[in-house]
């Protein structure tokens, strides 16, 4: 069975409330969590984004696409865009993220254990007290 390697999608549920989780995200912790120095950010419709890896140094830049109450769309350098939508669940959220656009192969890969290394992350500074 071959995997359209173009588009990822994860889902994540955290125990923590979905305006506490979009906070996160809008303040750049989830960023953060991805292993980046977060540059510059500007949360809002057609504000940017500006990190900076903690691994290699390299810059990774983008641009809100769209942030309403429980969705957040951006553009992820020259690799796609991401859109996070939240999903309340009983005391807690399912974070349902979808990377799409991804050029290649390689980087499918290199995407999906970021991604999951970085909600890992996430998810635990998000569910601390």
């Amino acid at each position: 069975m071959n995997i359209d390697k173009s588009f990822l999608r994860i889902d994540r549920p955290i125990v923590a409330s979905l305006s506490r989780i979009m906070n996160g995200i809008k303040s750049g912790a989830l960023f953060a969590s991805c292993g980046n120095d977060v540059v510059e950010i500007e949360s809002k419709v057609g504000g940017k984004y500006l990190l900076k890896s903690v691994v290699d140094g390299s810059e990774i830049s983008g641009e809100f696409l769209e942030i309403e109450g429980n969705k957040i769309v951006f553009t992820w350098s020259e690799c796609g865009r991401v859109a996070i939508t939240l999903v309340s669940i009983g005391d807690g959220t399912i974070l349902k993220l979808a990377h799409d656009e991804i050029p290649d192969e390689r980087l499918y890969d290199q995407f999906l254990r970021a991604w999951i290394n970085g909600l890992d992350a996430f998810q635990e500074k998000m569910e601390e007290l």
